[in-house]
């Protein structure tokens, strides 16, 4: 099944799910990356997004943002994924960036792309914890 989203430029990206294979490279990679990111500190239930932006969560957004866009095995598992995708009805490769209007939508495209295929592998994650708490 398809995603369409409406990107900030006004142009439409659609997604397909990438093969489990592919998608379960990108989260190895992604994991790699982002464990040592310190987050500890951070309360994610309580966010308030009205509230004061601490120096706490923008060095730790920073430090997430900032290792998925420097891995290169991230992107790379990344280009295969949205390959899947098109904007405005053509396939997105490296070669549409090239255009400086294109461009301002590559960040965007990365983080839909990103969150469709990972978020799957995190829907039921917490119910692992429910069980393991009532082992213990």
């Amino acid at each position: 099944m398809a995603k369409i989203v409406d990107l900030p430029s006004g142009a439409k990206l659609e997604m397909t799910i990438a093969g489990f294979e592919d998608a379960h490279r990108l989260l190895q990679a992604v994991t790699k990356e982002i464990e040592g990111v310190k987050v500890s500190g951070l309360d994610f239930k309580g966010i308030d997004f009205d509230a004061p932006i601490t120096g706490e969560l923008i060095d730790a957004l920073k430090s997430l943002v900032s290792r998925v866009i420097y891995s290169r095995d991230i992107m790379d598992c990344l280009w295969i994924c949205m390959a899947r995708a098109t904007r405005n009805n053509s396939r997105v490769t490296k070669e549409m960036f090239d255009d400086e209007r294109a461009r301002e939508d590559f960040l965007p495209i990365v983080k839909e792309v990103l969150m469709y295929n990972l978020t799957p592998f995190f829907k039921n994650l917490g119910s692992m914890f429910t069980g393991l708490s009532k082992a213990v």
